[in-house]
């Protein structure tokens, strides 16, 4: 188990260990797709995704609408290099509905094609046989073994962890929905109501909902690593995906980040940018004059020693004015990725237990306490 109330922070990075692609790489993937070009005399020319080409035709048959929409795939592919991220260009351009539009389909498109490209895709015929030694050993098995020690009742599995993830991908819940059958030999329909039990958070929404079984569309339900073919619509799914915009508008949805940042007893970023739109979304500090402090632990992968203070005081501003004040740890793991911070920290991260046993036939093993550590 990890310590009670723990809250992790995930960003792109940690979803590159199952192959899919950061915030560069999904940008320059959306530039690819959103290549497209309405021709005269209502010919196209498709130098982009000829799968989203076909979606969009069929769609918008209007040439006007196709036009407005051409318009817009333009602006994303020539512009996407000025933001930081799609999220933000899609911010930056809110008042223009069909680049919100575009940029939400092409999200969908790309981490579709990313989800089963990567090594967490499990067709229907792979089944239960499938081999997931490759991803026990990336940080999502260490988080998982953390998870799950000491845990005799798979329903009380995450109970004392929120997670906030920033990424569209379903790898997280479908890694531990998968990995929970195997580990209390429970049905994947058991499995799949204990993840979605689990505080989940995802502030820019994913493609959808995990279908029960490995494979099965609806309302909301796409599986993961979907096949491009007619059951999957980029701009149908789009409509999963919330902006920057949307997401502060909804107070019920901010409520459920703030609680998870501001009740946690630590608090561990994995492969997150700090920029200063998703911080926005994280940061409390308005909500109370006095914040109990935490241990804070964050990847550093390719982060030089000199911008640590930086990092600090961008995770310290999320809670307090007065940074000099924090006496709790704070841990940047400058060169290590979100594998190698579980094996750095993963002691640190867990919850200490005793068992108080009673009896000398050690058959009463009650009374476990969870100690608290500085």
């Amino acid at each position: 188990m990890f310590r009670r109330n723990t809250t992790f922070v995930i960003g792109a990075g940690a979803s590159t260990e199952f192959g899919l692609p950061a915030g560069a790489g999904l940008a320059k993937r959306i530039k690819e797709s959103a290549l497209f070009r309405h021709g005269s005399y209502g010919q196209t020319q498709r130098f982009g995704d000829d799968f989203f080409a076909d979606k969009l035709l069929g769609r918008f048959p209007n040439i006007t609408d196709r036009q407005s929409r051409s318009s817009a795939l333009d602006a994303i592919h020539s512009g996407i290099f000025t933001a930081v991220s799609i999220d933000a260009f899609i911010h930056r351009h809110r008042s223009d509905s069909a680049i919100e539009e575009m940029g939400k389909a092409l999200i969908a498109l790309e981490i579709a094609k990313a989800e089963r490209g990567s090594s967490m895709f499990m067709s229907e015929e792979m089944g239960q046989g499938l081999d997931r030694s490759d991803l026990d050993q990336t940080w999502i098995g260490s988080f998982l073994r953390i998870l799950l020690d000491g845990v005799e009742d798979p329903q009380l599995v995450g109970n004392d962890v929120s997670i906030i993830c920033f990424n569209y991908d379903r790898c997280i819940e479908f890694y531990l929905r998968e990995a929970l059958i195997k580990a209390f030999r429970i049905t994947r329909s058991d499995a799949h109501d204990i993840v979605y039990r689990m505080n989940i958070i995802h502030p820019y929404g994913t493609l959808g909902t995990l279908p029960e079984g490995l494979i099965g569309y609806g309302p909301g339900l796409l599986p993961f690593g979907p096949e491009l073919d007619h059951r999957f619509d980029p701009f149908e799914v789009g409509k999963s995906i919330r902006t920057y915009t949307e997401r502060m508008q909804d107070d019920q949805a901010i409520k459920k980040i703030h609680d998870a940042v501001e009740h946690c007893s630590q608090l561990i970023f994995l492969g997150f940018g700090f920029n200063n739109q998703n911080l926005d979304l994280l940061r409390i500090k308005s909500l109370a004059k006095s914040i109990a402090q935490r241990p804070v632990f964050t990847t550093g992968w390719n982060t030089p020693d000199a911008i640590n203070a930086t990092i600090r005081r961008r995770v310290l501003d999320l809670y307090a004015t007065k940074h000099a004040m924090w006496r709790k740890p704070f841990h940047v793991a400058n060169g290590l990725g979100c594998k190698e911070l579980f094996e750095a920290y993963g002691m640190e991260l867990a919850a200490f237990t005793q068992r108080v046993i009673h009896g000398a036939d050690s058959e009463s093993l009650n009374h476990l306490v969870e100690l608290g550590e500085d």
